[in-house]
């Protein structure tokens, strides 16, 4: 078993990674000197399982093209390249050779931050995956260590029809998740009533819209 391993996903740790562009450890060292980034422990599920689900599909920040624009083919294309192995780099770290390079499988850039901003790189967050290459070898150890215990969501990539409720039942467990961390109290209770609610609110309806599309989608 790996000690130490932050519970969180590895994103967490990504953060706080001094090797990352856009790290924060560097601005938390600068307003406090004496403050330090601290790994937990392993969060543990029910028989001692250790879990950890993957990002999904369906993305987090989205980017949308309006249909009424007369460069819809345009703004793909563009899109298409910055998702792209090359575009992603290119966005993210400039020109290698010139403001990066490469050692090994490690990244390094050759410019200062001053100059990255200067030339708008990395400024652009439509899709940055290649950030990750500019990472430590123990941010790369936890991130290896996690994709082997991951296990993705049944429901990724799946879109059901009218998702309005999902949105809904979606900032009403975000509420109440905040209430029962803020108790001082057991949460049992809170949780059972939570559960209760959302079943009623559409909870069991939108769980069978998904399971709908999930069935669907294995015939194919």
């Amino acid at each position: 078993m790996l000690k130490g391993v932050i519970g969180a996903p590895v994103y967490r740790y990504f953060l706080m990674d001094s090797s990352n562009l856009n790290n924060y450890y560097e601005p938390l060292k600068q307003n406090n000197p004496n403050a330090e980034f601290v790994e937990g422990g392993i969060l543990k599920g029910p028989g001692d399982s250790v879990g950890f689900r993957m990002l999904t599909r369906r993305g987090w920040l989205k980017t949308a093209v309006l249909n009424s624009s007369p460069h819809v083919d345009a703004a793909l294309r563009v899109l298409d390249f910055l998702a792209s192995d090359e575009g992603n780099k290119y966005m993210n770290y400039g020109e290698e050779g010139v403001d990066y390079k490469v050692e090994g499988d490690l990244l390094t850039k050759t410019i200062t931050d001053d100059q990255m901003k200067q030339e708008g790189i990395g400024q652009l967050r439509l899709a940055f995956n290649a950030l990750y290459d500019q990472t430590s070898p123990r941010y790369r150890e936890l991130f290896d260590y996690a994709h082997k215990i991951g296990y993705k969501d049944p429901a990724d990539g799946l879109v059901v029809e009218n998702n309005t409720k999902q949105v809904e039942l979606d900032q009403y467990t975000g509420q109440q998740y905040v209430k029962m961390i803020m108790s001082d109290g057991p949460i049992d209770n809170m949780f059972a009533d939570y559960v209760k609610e959302w079943k009623k609110r559409g909870g069991d309806a939108l769980t069978q819209a998904f399971n709908d599309a999930y069935q669907e989608k294995n015939k194919k």
